[in-house]
């Protein structure tokens, strides 16, 4: 049985596969991802967590728009197909019947046994986020961010726009 956040994820994933302007995709997955994190503190009852998450997410995402929109030319949004609007009518629907519904317990779910231990996480085992055999992985992963970051500034100048111009 999916929840309202679940089928909520689900419609914005689907959503994001038909959007083309960067701008709206960024604003899909910064609206996925304080959905995940809404999910995510409904589940394991503890903020710092998803604190944490959000903040790699948005951070993440900043990070993306800022390569994207040095490198997409300066377009409008044109009028969304019949589809899109569609979409995000139920995604809309789907997020007041998520504040509307009074009945809706998110604690206690009808999942399997096997899944119902892996949202029963304790304090200690949040905050083991790195593990010692994963830090390089991350550090490298941050490096390589940090250059990629430093060689987009470098390469555009900042009194010709985008590096493709329509």
């Amino acid at each position: 049985m999916l929840t309202l956040p679940s089928l909520l994820i689900v419609m914005t994933t689907f959503l994001f596969i038909f959007l083309w302007h960067p701008l709206t995709m960024t604003a899909v997955i910064i609206f996925q991802s304080l959905v995940i994190a809404i999910n995510l503190y409904m589940y394991t009852q503890t903020s710092w967590f998803t604190y944490i998450l959000i903040m790699t997410f948005l951070s993440g995402m900043m990070i993306i728009f800022a390569y994207i929109s040095s490198i997409v030319p300066n377009e409008t949004i044109t009028k969304m197909p019949f589809f899109i609007s569609v979409s995000i009518i139920m995604t809309a629907m789907v997020v007041l019947m998520l504040f509307l519904t009074e009945y809706i317990s998110f604690t206690y779910l009808n999942m399997p046994l096997n899944m119902n231990a892996l949202y029963n996480l304790s304090t200690a085992t949040i905050f083991k986020i790195f593990k010692s055999n994963t830090n390089i992985m991350a550090i490298m992963l941050i490096s390589y961010l940090l250059i990629v970051l430093i060689m987009v500034v470098k390469i555009t100048a900042f009194n010709k726009g985008p590096l493709r111009i329509k």
